[in-house]
Protein backbone atom coordinates (compact mmCIF):
# COMPACT_ATOMS: atom_id res chain seq x y z
CA UNK A 1 0.00 0.00 0.00
CA UNK A 2 1.65 3.28 -1.21
CA UNK A 3 1.54 5.92 2.11
CA UNK A 4 1.23 9.96 0.83
CA UNK A 5 4.21 11.52 2.57
CA UNK A 6 3.65 15.11 2.59
CA UNK A 7 6.18 17.79 3.49
CA UNK A 8 4.95 20.09 5.80
CA UNK A 9 7.67 20.02 8.85
CA UNK A 10 7.83 16.67 8.94
CA UNK A 11 6.16 13.85 7.16
CA UNK A 12 2.36 12.85 6.98
CA UNK A 13 0.70 9.54 6.41
CA UNK A 14 -2.89 9.57 4.62
CA UNK A 15 -3.48 6.14 5.84
CA UNK A 16 -4.23 4.25 2.56
CA UNK A 17 -6.94 3.38 -0.11
CA UNK A 18 -7.71 4.46 -3.38
CA UNK A 19 -7.34 8.32 -3.45
CA UNK A 20 -4.21 7.89 -1.14
CA UNK A 21 -2.50 5.54 -3.95
CA UNK A 22 -2.79 8.02 -6.73
CA UNK A 23 -1.69 10.68 -5.05
CA UNK A 24 1.24 8.50 -3.50
CA UNK A 25 1.57 8.21 -7.54
CA UNK A 26 1.27 11.69 -8.65
CA UNK A 27 4.12 12.40 -5.83
CA UNK A 28 6.73 10.31 -7.16
CA UNK A 29 5.88 10.99 -11.06
CA UNK A 30 5.96 14.87 -10.77
CA UNK A 31 7.76 15.02 -13.85
CA UNK A 32 5.36 12.90 -16.00
CA UNK A 33 2.76 14.79 -15.01
CA UNK A 34 4.13 18.15 -15.70
CA UNK A 35 4.30 16.80 -19.26
CA UNK A 36 0.71 15.90 -19.23
CA UNK A 37 -0.64 18.92 -17.60
CA UNK A 38 0.93 21.08 -20.34
CA UNK A 39 -2.11 20.18 -23.10
CA UNK A 40 -4.23 20.75 -19.71
CA UNK A 41 -2.91 24.37 -19.95
CA UNK A 42 -3.15 24.77 -23.67
CA UNK A 43 -6.48 23.47 -23.57
CA UNK A 44 -7.28 26.76 -20.65
CA UNK A 45 -5.58 29.10 -22.32
CA UNK A 46 -7.01 28.93 -25.62
CA UNK A 47 -10.47 28.05 -25.07
CA UNK A 48 -11.44 28.66 -21.53
CA UNK A 49 -9.01 32.10 -20.69
CA UNK A 50 -11.58 34.45 -22.82
CA UNK A 51 -14.35 33.09 -20.56
CA UNK A 52 -13.06 34.59 -17.16
CA UNK A 53 -9.87 35.53 -15.88
CA UNK A 54 -10.11 32.77 -13.55
CA UNK A 55 -9.62 30.31 -15.96
CA UNK A 56 -6.48 32.45 -17.50
CA UNK A 57 -4.69 32.21 -13.82
CA UNK A 58 -5.60 28.50 -13.82
CA UNK A 59 -3.82 28.11 -17.32
CA UNK A 60 -0.71 30.08 -16.74
CA UNK A 61 -0.41 28.39 -12.80
CA UNK A 62 -1.28 24.38 -13.60
CA UNK A 63 1.41 22.82 -12.33
CA UNK A 64 0.93 24.66 -9.01
CA UNK A 65 -2.77 24.05 -9.13
CA UNK A 66 -2.20 20.27 -9.11
CA UNK A 67 0.46 20.75 -6.77
CA UNK A 68 -1.49 22.59 -4.46
CA UNK A 69 -4.27 20.36 -5.06
CA UNK A 70 -2.28 17.12 -4.03
CA UNK A 71 -0.98 18.65 -0.85
CA UNK A 72 -4.47 19.83 0.52
CA UNK A 73 -5.67 15.83 -0.47
CA UNK A 74 -2.54 14.92 1.87
CA UNK A 75 -3.18 17.01 4.37
CA UNK A 76 -7.07 16.06 4.07
CA UNK A 77 -5.82 12.64 4.82
CA UNK A 78 -3.67 12.54 7.09
CA UNK A 79 -6.62 14.48 9.39
CA UNK A 80 -9.04 11.89 8.72
CA UNK A 81 -6.39 8.39 9.76
CA UNK A 82 -4.55 10.68 12.44
CA UNK A 83 -6.05 8.61 15.06
CA UNK A 84 -5.89 5.26 13.31
CA UNK A 85 -2.82 6.00 12.55
CA UNK A 86 -1.52 6.53 16.11
CA UNK A 87 -3.35 3.49 17.02
CA UNK A 88 -1.76 1.31 14.58
CA UNK A 89 1.97 2.88 16.26
CA UNK A 90 0.69 1.87 19.36
CA UNK A 91 0.30 -1.68 18.70
CA UNK A 92 3.20 -2.01 16.96
CA UNK A 93 5.24 -0.21 19.86
CA UNK A 94 3.37 -2.76 22.45
CA UNK A 95 4.32 -5.71 20.59
CA UNK A 96 7.95 -4.32 20.02
CA UNK A 97 8.21 -3.43 23.83
CA UNK A 98 6.72 -7.09 25.23
CA UNK A 99 8.89 -8.60 22.24
CA UNK A 100 11.68 -7.31 24.35
CA UNK A 101 10.87 -7.51 27.69
CA UNK A 102 9.95 -11.15 28.01
CA UNK A 103 13.30 -12.67 27.27
CA UNK A 104 15.41 -10.19 29.02
CA UNK A 105 13.06 -10.40 32.71
CA UNK A 106 13.09 -14.19 32.01
CA UNK A 107 16.51 -14.28 32.08
CA UNK A 108 17.23 -11.84 35.11
CA UNK A 109 14.78 -13.55 37.46
CA UNK A 110 16.38 -17.16 36.93
CA UNK A 111 19.87 -15.74 37.35
CA UNK A 112 18.60 -14.61 40.45
CA UNK A 113 16.19 -16.97 41.61
CA UNK A 114 17.73 -20.20 40.64
CA UNK A 115 22.10 -19.25 40.15
CA UNK A 116 23.85 -21.82 39.46
CA UNK A 117 27.67 -22.45 40.22
CA UNK A 118 28.71 -20.66 36.84
CA UNK A 119 25.86 -18.45 36.11
CA UNK A 120 26.01 -14.93 38.36
CA UNK A 121 25.48 -11.30 37.77
CA UNK A 122 29.23 -9.92 37.06
CA UNK A 123 30.46 -6.65 38.32
CA UNK A 124 31.58 -4.27 35.85
CA UNK A 125 35.61 -4.22 35.42
CA UNK A 126 35.39 -0.79 37.44
CA UNK A 127 33.83 -1.82 40.24
CA UNK A 128 36.69 -3.76 42.30
CA UNK A 129 38.86 -0.28 41.81
CA UNK A 130 36.61 2.01 42.84
CA UNK A 131 35.55 0.11 46.01
CA UNK A 132 39.34 0.64 47.08
CA UNK A 133 39.39 4.41 45.82
CA UNK A 134 36.39 4.78 48.29
CA UNK A 135 37.92 2.74 51.29
CA UNK A 136 41.02 4.62 50.99
CA UNK A 137 38.43 8.05 51.25
CA UNK A 138 36.59 7.20 54.42
CA UNK A 139 33.64 6.17 51.80
CA UNK A 140 33.01 2.32 52.72
CA UNK A 141 30.32 2.98 55.34
CA UNK A 142 28.53 4.84 52.00
CA UNK A 143 29.31 1.48 49.82
CA UNK A 144 27.76 -0.78 52.74
CA UNK A 145 24.50 1.08 52.62
CA UNK A 146 24.03 1.95 49.32
CA UNK A 147 24.89 -1.22 47.40
CA UNK A 148 23.86 -1.96 44.04
CA UNK A 149 20.38 -3.66 44.83
CA UNK A 150 19.56 -0.66 46.73
CA UNK A 151 19.77 1.24 43.62
CA UNK A 152 18.03 -1.32 41.25
CA UNK A 153 15.27 -1.35 44.21
CA UNK A 154 14.76 2.27 43.67
CA UNK A 155 14.84 2.11 40.59
CA UNK A 156 11.86 -0.31 40.70
CA UNK A 157 9.75 0.88 42.73
CA UNK A 158 10.12 4.32 40.79
CA UNK A 159 8.83 2.42 38.02
CA UNK A 160 6.25 0.28 39.50
CA UNK A 161 4.77 3.44 40.27
CA UNK A 162 4.78 4.43 36.66
CA UNK A 163 3.13 1.88 35.40
CA UNK A 164 0.18 1.91 37.69
CA UNK A 165 -0.81 5.71 36.93
CA UNK A 166 -0.40 4.22 33.23
CA UNK A 167 -2.58 0.96 34.11
CA UNK A 168 -4.94 2.84 36.31
CA UNK A 169 -5.37 5.54 32.53
CA UNK A 170 -5.54 2.50 30.15
CA UNK A 171 -8.63 0.91 32.19
CA UNK A 172 -10.46 4.25 32.50
CA UNK A 173 -9.63 4.33 28.67
CA UNK A 174 -10.90 0.52 28.33
CA UNK A 175 -13.69 1.20 30.52
CA UNK A 176 -14.50 4.33 27.96
CA UNK A 177 -14.39 1.76 25.49
CA UNK A 178 -16.41 -0.45 26.87
CA UNK A 179 -19.43 2.06 27.56
CA UNK A 180 -19.27 3.11 23.93
CA UNK A 181 -19.68 0.16 22.39
CA UNK A 182 -22.63 -0.98 25.26
CA UNK A 183 -24.47 2.06 24.02
CA UNK A 184 -23.65 1.43 20.21
CA UNK A 185 -25.16 -1.81 20.95
CA UNK A 186 -28.10 -0.75 22.75
CA UNK A 187 -28.97 1.94 20.11
CA UNK A 188 -28.41 -0.61 17.30
CA UNK A 189 -30.72 -2.99 19.67
CA UNK A 190 -33.64 -0.17 19.61
CA UNK A 191 -33.20 0.31 15.99
CA UNK A 192 -34.25 -3.36 14.83
CA UNK A 193 -36.93 -3.43 18.07
CA UNK A 194 -38.60 -0.27 15.92
CA UNK A 195 -38.24 -1.73 12.65
CA UNK A 196 -39.79 -4.85 14.08
CA UNK A 197 -42.59 -3.38 15.43
CA UNK A 198 -43.41 -1.24 12.07
CA UNK A 199 -42.96 -3.83 9.88
CA UNK A 200 -46.16 -5.97 8.31
CA UNK A 201 -43.58 -9.25 7.09
CA UNK A 202 -43.70 -11.62 10.08
CA UNK A 203 -40.69 -13.80 9.00
CA UNK A 204 -39.05 -9.90 9.20
CA UNK A 205 -40.18 -9.37 12.16
CA UNK A 206 -38.93 -12.17 13.82
CA UNK A 207 -35.46 -11.67 12.18
CA UNK A 208 -35.64 -8.05 13.30
CA UNK A 209 -36.57 -9.65 16.77
CA UNK A 210 -33.77 -12.01 17.08
CA UNK A 211 -31.21 -9.20 15.94
CA UNK A 212 -31.93 -6.87 18.70
CA UNK A 213 -32.22 -9.94 21.29
CA UNK A 214 -28.32 -10.77 19.91
CA UNK A 215 -27.77 -7.05 20.66
CA UNK A 216 -28.93 -7.06 24.02
CA UNK A 217 -27.09 -10.19 24.96
CA UNK A 218 -24.02 -8.30 23.24
CA UNK A 219 -24.39 -5.82 25.82
CA UNK A 220 -24.20 -8.14 28.90
CA UNK A 221 -21.12 -9.74 27.80
CA UNK A 222 -19.18 -6.72 28.04
CA UNK A 223 -16.85 -7.05 31.47
CA UNK A 224 -18.65 -4.39 33.36
CA UNK A 225 -22.42 -4.66 32.09
CA UNK A 226 -23.72 -7.74 33.23
CA UNK A 227 -26.09 -5.79 35.46
CA UNK A 228 -26.92 -3.62 32.81
CA UNK A 229 -30.57 -3.29 33.61
CA UNK A 230 -31.27 -1.69 30.54
CA UNK A 231 -30.06 -4.36 28.22
CA UNK A 232 -31.72 -7.28 30.53
CA UNK A 233 -34.91 -5.63 30.19
CA UNK A 234 -34.09 -5.74 26.51
CA UNK A 235 -33.62 -9.18 26.87
CA UNK A 236 -36.34 -10.35 28.65
CA UNK A 237 -39.18 -7.91 26.06
CA UNK A 238 -37.68 -9.53 22.85
CA UNK A 239 -37.66 -13.35 24.28
CA UNK A 240 -41.60 -12.76 25.20
CA UNK A 241 -41.94 -11.01 21.66
CA UNK A 242 -40.04 -14.61 20.21
CA UNK A 243 -42.41 -16.67 22.30
CA UNK A 244 -39.83 -18.08 24.27
CA UNK A 245 -42.02 -17.74 27.79
CA UNK A 246 -39.81 -19.48 30.22
CA UNK A 247 -36.58 -17.60 29.60
CA UNK A 248 -38.57 -14.91 29.17
CA UNK A 249 -40.14 -14.99 32.63
CA UNK A 250 -36.26 -16.15 34.22
CA UNK A 251 -34.72 -12.71 32.75
CA UNK A 252 -37.65 -11.07 34.32
CA UNK A 253 -37.26 -12.55 37.65
CA UNK A 254 -33.44 -11.41 37.32
CA UNK A 255 -34.54 -7.75 35.85
CA UNK A 256 -36.21 -7.52 39.14
CA UNK A 257 -32.74 -8.57 41.28
CA UNK A 258 -31.17 -6.05 39.03
CA UNK A 259 -33.23 -3.26 39.61
CA UNK A 260 -32.55 -3.64 43.32
CA UNK A 261 -29.04 -2.65 42.99
CA UNK A 262 -29.94 0.71 41.12
CA UNK A 263 -29.21 4.03 43.38
CA UNK A 264 -31.92 5.87 41.21
CA UNK A 265 -35.18 4.98 43.93
CA UNK A 266 -37.47 5.88 40.84
CA UNK A 267 -36.04 4.10 38.46
CA UNK A 268 -35.75 0.92 40.77
CA UNK A 269 -39.50 0.94 41.52
CA UNK A 270 -40.29 1.46 37.55
CA UNK A 271 -37.99 -1.04 36.38
CA UNK A 272 -39.66 -3.65 39.28
CA UNK A 273 -42.76 -2.98 38.33
CA UNK A 274 -42.58 -3.50 34.54
CA UNK A 275 -41.26 -6.84 35.84
CA UNK A 276 -44.17 -7.65 37.89
CA UNK A 277 -46.56 -6.86 35.10
CA UNK A 278 -44.58 -8.78 32.10
CA UNK A 279 -44.31 -11.69 34.77
CA UNK A 280 -47.70 -11.63 36.00
CA UNK A 281 -49.15 -11.90 31.87
CA UNK A 282 -46.67 -14.19 30.96
CA UNK A 283 -48.08 -16.33 34.17
CA UNK A 284 -51.04 -16.15 32.53
CA UNK A 285 -50.33 -17.02 29.19
CA UNK A 286 -49.08 -20.12 30.38
CA UNK A 287 -51.24 -21.47 32.41
CA UNK A 288 -54.84 -23.51 31.10
CA UNK A 289 -56.85 -21.56 33.96
CA UNK A 290 -56.93 -18.12 35.72
CA UNK A 291 -53.65 -17.73 37.20
CA UNK A 292 -54.53 -16.38 40.91
CA UNK A 293 -50.82 -15.76 41.40
CA UNK A 294 -50.89 -13.23 38.41
CA UNK A 295 -53.17 -11.46 39.89
CA UNK A 296 -51.49 -10.90 42.69
CA UNK A 297 -48.51 -9.11 41.07
CA UNK A 298 -50.29 -6.39 39.54
CA UNK A 299 -53.47 -6.02 41.36
CA UNK A 300 -54.27 -2.22 43.21
CA UNK A 301 -55.21 -3.41 46.16
CA UNK A 302 -52.31 -5.15 47.37
CA UNK A 303 -49.15 -4.56 48.52
CA UNK A 304 -46.11 -4.39 46.33
CA UNK A 305 -47.33 -5.08 43.30
CA UNK A 306 -46.42 -3.53 40.23
CA UNK A 307 -49.27 -0.89 40.34
CA UNK A 308 -48.82 -0.10 44.38
CA UNK A 309 -45.02 0.15 43.96
CA UNK A 310 -45.57 3.68 41.91
CA UNK A 311 -47.94 5.01 44.20
CA UNK A 312 -45.75 7.54 45.78
CA UNK A 313 -45.01 8.95 41.94
CA UNK A 314 -48.41 9.54 40.91
CA UNK A 315 -49.63 11.60 39.59
CA UNK A 316 -47.91 10.81 36.51
CA UNK A 317 -47.17 12.76 33.18
CA UNK A 318 -46.22 11.65 29.99
CA UNK A 319 -44.75 8.04 28.86
CA UNK A 320 -45.00 7.67 32.71
CA UNK A 321 -48.69 7.95 33.36
CA UNK A 322 -48.83 5.87 29.94
CA UNK A 323 -46.99 3.16 31.75
CA UNK A 324 -48.91 3.28 34.65
CA UNK A 325 -52.47 2.93 32.95
CA UNK A 326 -51.14 0.00 30.87
CA UNK A 327 -50.08 -1.54 34.02
CA UNK A 328 -54.20 -1.19 35.41
CA UNK A 329 -55.27 -2.16 32.09
CA UNK A 330 -53.70 -5.41 32.81
CA UNK A 331 -54.88 -5.59 36.47
CA UNK A 332 -58.47 -5.39 34.74
CA UNK A 333 -57.68 -7.95 32.38
CA UNK A 334 -56.25 -10.46 35.22
CA UNK A 335 -59.04 -9.24 37.21
CA UNK A 336 -61.72 -10.25 35.08
CA UNK A 337 -60.11 -13.39 33.85
CA UNK A 338 -60.54 -14.30 37.92
CA UNK A 339 -63.77 -13.15 38.27
CA UNK A 340 -62.98 -10.38 40.39
CA UNK A 341 -66.17 -7.90 38.82
CA UNK A 342 -65.69 -4.68 40.92
CA UNK A 343 -61.53 -5.08 40.96
CA UNK A 344 -62.06 -5.30 37.42
CA UNK A 345 -63.92 -1.77 37.16
CA UNK A 346 -61.54 -0.09 39.54
CA UNK A 347 -58.42 -1.08 37.42
CA UNK A 348 -60.05 0.05 34.21
CA UNK A 349 -60.87 3.27 35.60
CA UNK A 350 -57.66 4.24 36.72
CA UNK A 351 -56.12 3.47 32.96
CA UNK A 352 -58.79 5.32 32.07
CA UNK A 353 -58.22 7.94 33.89
CA UNK A 354 -54.31 8.12 33.29
CA UNK A 355 -55.04 8.20 29.56
CA UNK A 356 -57.32 10.95 29.89
CA UNK A 357 -54.31 13.57 32.10
CA UNK A 358 -51.98 12.54 29.15
CA UNK A 359 -54.80 13.20 26.19
CA UNK A 360 -56.10 16.18 27.70
CA UNK A 361 -52.29 17.70 28.71
CA UNK A 362 -51.55 17.33 24.77
CA UNK A 363 -54.72 18.32 23.23
CA UNK A 364 -53.71 21.90 22.62
CA UNK A 365 -52.61 23.85 19.18
CA UNK A 366 -49.01 23.99 20.11
CA UNK A 367 -48.97 20.49 21.63
CA UNK A 368 -49.93 18.74 18.37
CA UNK A 369 -47.58 20.91 16.60
CA UNK A 370 -44.44 18.54 17.99
CA UNK A 371 -44.33 14.64 16.63
CA UNK A 372 -43.10 13.58 20.46
CA UNK A 373 -46.61 15.13 21.72
CA UNK A 374 -48.51 13.80 18.54
CA UNK A 375 -47.08 10.40 19.42
CA UNK A 376 -47.78 10.31 23.10
CA UNK A 377 -51.69 11.92 22.57
CA UNK A 378 -51.86 9.27 19.83
CA UNK A 379 -50.95 6.37 22.32
CA UNK A 380 -53.13 8.02 24.89
CA UNK A 381 -56.54 8.15 22.66
CA UNK A 382 -55.40 3.85 21.41
CA UNK A 383 -55.38 3.39 25.19
CA UNK A 384 -58.77 5.04 25.93
CA UNK A 385 -60.37 3.29 23.20
CA UNK A 386 -59.19 -0.74 24.49
CA UNK A 387 -60.66 0.51 27.94
CA UNK A 388 -63.87 1.53 26.49
CA UNK A 389 -64.34 -2.12 24.69
CA UNK A 390 -63.20 -3.82 28.14
CA UNK A 391 -65.91 -1.64 30.01
CA UNK A 392 -68.38 -2.61 27.24
CA UNK A 393 -68.18 -6.11 26.62
CA UNK A 394 -64.68 -7.32 28.21
CA UNK A 395 -63.29 -6.86 25.13
CA UNK A 396 -59.16 -6.93 25.80
CA UNK A 397 -56.76 -6.43 23.15
CA UNK A 398 -54.23 -9.91 23.61
CA UNK A 399 -51.80 -8.57 20.88
CA UNK A 400 -51.54 -5.65 23.05
CA UNK A 401 -50.65 -7.17 26.77
CA UNK A 402 -48.92 -10.40 25.29
CA UNK A 403 -46.63 -8.77 22.45
CA UNK A 404 -47.65 -12.42 20.94
CA UNK A 405 -44.72 -13.62 18.26
CA UNK A 406 -45.23 -13.11 14.96
CA UNK A 407 -45.53 -17.09 13.30
CA UNK A 408 -46.09 -17.72 9.82
CA UNK A 409 -45.95 -20.97 7.94
CA UNK A 410 -43.52 -19.90 5.80
CA UNK A 411 -40.68 -19.61 8.25
CA UNK A 412 -38.16 -22.36 8.77
CA UNK A 413 -38.87 -25.12 6.36
CA UNK A 414 -41.25 -23.82 4.91
CA UNK A 415 -44.14 -24.78 7.40
CA UNK A 416 -43.37 -28.85 6.90
CA UNK A 417 -41.34 -28.40 10.07
CA UNK A 418 -42.41 -30.27 13.50
CA UNK A 419 -45.09 -28.34 15.64
CA UNK A 420 -43.01 -26.51 18.45
CA UNK A 421 -42.99 -26.87 22.34
CA UNK A 422 -44.71 -24.45 23.85
CA UNK A 423 -41.71 -23.34 25.54
CA UNK A 424 -40.04 -22.20 22.21
CA UNK A 425 -42.75 -20.77 20.03
CA UNK A 426 -45.91 -20.77 22.63
CA UNK A 427 -48.49 -18.52 21.18
CA UNK A 428 -49.84 -16.42 24.54
CA UNK A 429 -53.13 -14.97 22.53
CA UNK A 430 -54.35 -18.51 21.66
CA UNK A 431 -53.22 -19.65 24.87
CA UNK A 432 -55.44 -17.03 27.09
CA UNK A 433 -57.81 -17.94 24.73
CA UNK A 434 -58.17 -21.44 25.78
CA UNK A 435 -58.13 -20.03 28.75
CA UNK A 436 -61.22 -17.07 28.45
CA UNK A 437 -63.16 -20.61 27.04
CA UNK A 438 -62.67 -22.83 30.03
CA UNK A 439 -63.42 -19.85 32.57
CA UNK A 440 -66.62 -19.41 30.54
Amino acid sequence: MVRLGVVLGGVMECGGGLLCEIAGWLQHHGEEVKEAAKPVAVFFNIQLAPLSPIFAWIGHNIEWVIALASLSFGIWRWWVYREAILHERLRAFITDSDARLDPTYRDVVRVLSRPDRRTKLRQPAYAGELASVLKRNSWEPVLRMEGGTHFVERQLTSAIRSIDNRIEIAQSSLTSLRQQRAAAETITAAIAASRAARTRDPIRAKRLDRDALDAYRRVLQLPGHQKDVVAKEGEAFHLLRLGHLAEAAQAYVELEALAEELKNTRQRVFAKSRALRARALILQAKSQRPALAAYYLVSLNLENTAYTIRSAYRPMNDWDAIEDAEIAYAGAFLSYKNGFGPMEARHLDEAEASYQRVRDANNSTIARLSSAKRQLRKAAVEGIERVASAKMDHEYDLAFLFQPPQQSSADGDGGNSAAPTSDELADPQASVAESAQASG
